[in-house]
């Protein structure tokens, strides 16, 4: 029974998180300026995907490059 309820209970928190996180871009949305600055800002961080790294390379954990795919 306890687990059945630490189960619920993880899922409404989770639920809660996501209401509150749809419901806060929905706001940032909603201001025009807000967003528009969203949007710089996101483009400005796309630029770090951009490093130079093959996309199909391969790492390994321990941060040694052993190939390509």
């Amino acid at each position: 029974m306890q687990s059945v309820l630490d189960r619920a209970l993880e899922e409404h928190q989770k639920n809660r998180f996501f209401d509150s996180l749809g419901a806060a871009f929905s706001a940032l949305k909603a201001d025009p300026q807000s967003w528009a600055e969203e949007q710089q800002e996101r483009a400005i961080w796309a630029n770090t995907l951009s490093d130079d790294l093959e996309p199909d390379e391969v790492w390994t954990e321990d941060g040694d490059v052993v190939g390509n795919r």
